[in-house]
């Protein structure tokens, strides 16, 4: 048993305090409750007593309540450390991206040499530039535990391919050299923040033709939007 299982010994509680403290993710009850994976139910009543004890905040943003950790919660940094979350948020808050992006994901938009390394590290045959370091998860194994979160550098990547063919042209070998490591719920929540989502659907669907592998044609149906009717340009060109 861990340390954080001793003032939190509901397995729900614990999925939500490192979702909302250690990875800084917000997001309504049924979001929060999906990327745990946990029922809609069990969720609601454990945010309601993090809420009660001062550990989230709730803000409504249009006609959603939005929930997020209390960063002036008086005993952050016991929580910080029992969670091995950074003491202090002053990065993330200097990296830009979408309102609501958790840290991880602002990082990676803002730094598009370090998606390219990154995205070498999942398996992508990209050239990247030597000083590039890329070294930010576990740090032993194969380059690909280099990488601290690659939902958000595969989204980053999303991203980036819409101005680098080069990108365009490798992001379905690192999503299928590295889809057994990528948190999946995480993922189609990060593409949903970054505009993404029918991005992300396009390259499970084009990834698993080429690699003849049917799950991920089958994953790619479920970020398709019937309601889009126009056609639009995938490559954003730059107007000089």
């Amino acid at each position: 048993m861990d340390l954080i299982s001793y003032p939190a010994p509901s397995e729900t509680r614990r999925k939500l305090l490192a979702l909302l403290w250690r990875d800084q993710i917000e997001g309504d009850i049924r979001q929060l409750a999906s990327l745990i994976g946990a029922p809609y139910a069990a969720a609601y009543r454990e945010l309601a007593r993090m809420e009660g004890a001062g550990l989230v905040l709730r803000v409504r943003r249009g006609r959603r309540s939005v929930l997020s950790r209390n960063a002036e919660y008086p005993q952050r940094e016991a929580l910080r450390s029992l969670l091995g979350s950074p003491p202090n948020d002053e990065g993330s808050r200097a990296a830009s991206g979408p309102a609501g992006a958790p840290p991880s994901l602002r990082a990676a938009l803002a730094d598009d040499e370090k998606t390219r390394a990154e995205l070498a590290a999942l398996g992508a045959p990209l050239l990247i530039a030597k000083h590039v370091d890329v070294r930010g998860g576990s740090g032993i194994g194969t380059p690909m535990d280099h990488v601290a979160d690659p939902a958000a550098t595969l989204v980053a990547g999303l991203r980036l391919a819409r101005v680098d063919p080069s990108v365009a042209r490798s992001l379905p070998i690192a999503i299928h050299r590295s889809w057994d490591a990528v948190d999946v719920r995480k993922l189609a929540f990060y593409a949903g923040v970054a505009g993404e989502t029918q991005t992300l659907g396009f390259f499970l669907d084009l990834t698993g033709m080429l690699a003849r592998r049917p799950a991920l044609r089958e994953a790619a149906r479920s970020y398709r939007d019937r309601r889009v009717r126009r056609r639009r340009e995938f490559f954003v060109t730059l107007k000089l």
